[in-house]
């Protein structure tokens, strides 16, 4: 336990139900579980489908009202000058967000770069916040190919509030690039009238968009 590592939130932001902008919506989810896929040294590396090996990688499975949902979170190691691993990369490292946003001081590594078990488990049943927006991406289904609703790879604490949420999200909609708030625009326009935006979300699509074997 002394030689565990704390984690913060460093991940260099560029600087429910709400809205944050045009088919963007604030949501809270519940944990119910967490599998790490990271590639540990030393450890058998794991791939996207894509064939591209991990780095750090958690799936998070949770709940949002009555739905069940699935978040992909990744990281990279930091190297040295000779190409060893020697720590966790802080820099757009989505998981070390996500530990230290839910689990605050109680976020931690062990001296092998591992999220230990119990550090695991102390994520089970915790809230957080996230974004849910309209994207470009298409998803087969069995009535045919719609766009879906992606979730946004920076979550929030349940105490980080609906002004913080919305000042992030704008600040790095320069590299959401497959936000498309155009679509929901234009089915408000054929809707003319009775077009609900909740309904709409619920009726779309929603699908990771990265996935690992």
């Amino acid at each position: 336990m002394s030689n565990r590592v704390k984690l913060t939130d460093n991940s260099g932001e560029q600087a429910s139900g709400d809205k944050v902008g045009t088919g963007a919506y604030i949501k809270i989810g519940t944990i119910v579980s967490v599998e790490d896929k990271s590639s540990y040294p030393g450890q058998e590396a794991k791939f996207h489908k894509s064939g591209k090996q991990t780095e750090l990688c958690l799936v998070v499975d949770f709940k949002v009202d009555e739905f069940d949902r699935k978040l992909f979170l990744f990281g990279k190691f930091k190297r040295n000058a000779k190409g060893q691993i020697i720590s966790w990369d802080s820099w757009n490292n989505n998981i070390q967000r996500f530990l230290y946003k839910i689990l605050l001081d109680q976020a931690e590594i062990d001296e092998n770069l591992q999220i230990p078990g119990d550090v695991i488990a102390k994520l089970i049943g915790k809230q957080f916040q996230y974004v849910n927006y309209q994207s470009n991406k298409t998803y087969q289904t069995d009535d045919g190919e719609k766009f879906s609703f992606q979730i946004w790879g920076k979550v929030f604490g349940v105490n980080d509030t609906k002004e913080e949420i919305i000042e992030e999200w704008n600040n790095n909609l320069q590299w959401i690039n497959d936000y498309a708030p155009e679509i929901v625009s234009q089915r408000h326009q054929s809707a003319n009238e009775g077009f609900n935006p909740e309904q709409f979300e619920k009726n779309t699509a929603s699908a990771p968009d990265d996935d690992i074997i």
